[in-house]
């Protein structure tokens, strides 16, 4: 029988706890994953103008974000394998959204001419995107899902441009882009300014802060006297600007997550893989040879989101690369040479799982 000392004690202790449980629900950010796997930029908001370049005294506290960004290794020219950072922040106003980048490079590369290359700097978004949409392929959009694609070179020279897939980027414009960089120091920092909303003068894409709340971007780098350009570069995964005057659909975010889904194991995921034999087609570490009939996966967790590793598992021809070694042709469709479905859902998300730790 409970003293009535305990009784009080046990009624206090179980009201806190109530109490936490409370908070903790009516307190939680819906967009806490996607923060924790490093997803969110803050996009803070001003009622001035926003910022005309990397000096501009309009980025106050504005702190930057660390995006970690992996070499192209799906098709050719590769990068060699090695990692970087791009630092990345953002402000916005009611009718423009300014991005600053900033990134180390050693040497300044400026010239375009017969086998020298400037340095690069790019920003992609999807055309469309919300809750019940799949993302485009991170390398340049995929048929019938297109990119937007600004792309800035040193020299303050800016592109405006729009790809459907490898080797289809052509020429759109984009209304009131403006970029301005600057390298001192081994050092490149650069701002890229678009209007918000709107599709007046011939802008073909409009981005609103308001709906969903989460802009969808990825970045790309091009260090000029590595030889990089075209596909050669350091790229980003999917990472979303989070406008933070705006609530954010949760519809979307809940699409964005991957807890829901991920109950897997990475030990069963990799044993999985080895007794399938995905090291006969696919690079990825601890497998003893390097073969080229499937894309190397050695950085598949760090450029691809889950969403689409799981479906490359279990719709393998959804999205092809344009290289011939992964697709034969049939009825003049490309069909992956990875038979669809390979692997049960549930094995699926066991190897999402161990690529996930791929970066």
């Amino acid at each position: 029988m409970m003293t009535r000392a305990f009784r009080h004690i046990y009624a206090v202790v179980t009201a806190l706890l109530f109490t936490a449980q409370l908070t903790g629900v009516a307190g939680a950010d819906p967009l806490a994953e996607l923060v924790k796997n490093g997803e969110i930029i803050p996009a803070h908001m001003t009622n001035g103008a926003p910022p005309t370049g990397p000096g501009d005294t309009a980025w106050g506290g504005a702190g930057f974000t660390d995006i970690e960004l992996y070499p192209q290794i799906s098709v050719q020219p590769a990068s060699v394998l090695k990692k970087s950072v791009v630092k990345i922040k953002a402000i916005y106003n009611a009718g423009e959204l300014t991005i600053y980048a900033k990134w180390s490079d050693d040497q300044l590369s400026l010239k375009h001419d017969i086998g020298k290359f400037p340095d690069s700097f790019a920003i992609e978004f999807p055309f469309s995107f919300g809750a019940g949409k799949r993302l485009p392929y991170i390398g340049m959009g995929d048929p019938g899902q297109p990119v937007a694609v600004i792309l800035w070179k040193a020299g303050d020279k800016v592109e405006t441009l729009t790809a459907e897939g490898f080797g289809s980027l052509t020429p759109m414009p984009i209304d009131g882009v403006k970029a301005s960089g600057v390298w001192r120091d081994g050092v490149w920092r650069v701002t890229i300014t678009l209007k918000l909303t709107g599709q007046d003068d011939g802008s073909k894409i409009s981005i609103n802060p308001a709906s969903p709340g989460l802009l969808p971007v990825a970045f790309a780098v091009w260090r000029g006297d590595k030889q990089e350009r075209d596909g050669k570069k350091s790229l980003s995964s999917w990472k979303f600007l989070h406008f933070t005057a705006a609530t954010p659909d949760p519809g979307y975010v809940k699409s964005l997550t991957w807890a829901d889904e991920g109950k897997g194991d990475a030990s069963k995921g990799k044993k999985l893989m080895k007794s399938a034999g995905c090291a006969d087609c696919h690079t990825y570490p601890g497998s003893k040879e390097t073969p080229t009939d499937g894309p190397n996966l050695a950085f598949a967790g760090g450029t691809h989101r889950p969403q689409y590793l799981i479906d490359s598992i279990l719709r393998p021809s959804l999205v092809i690369l344009p290289k011939k070694e992964y697709y034969t042709v049939e009825d003049g469709k490309k069909e992956s040479i990875m038979p669809d479905p390979y692997f049960p859902k549930k094995d699926a998300i066991n190897i999402v799982e161990y690529l996930r730790t791929l970066r």
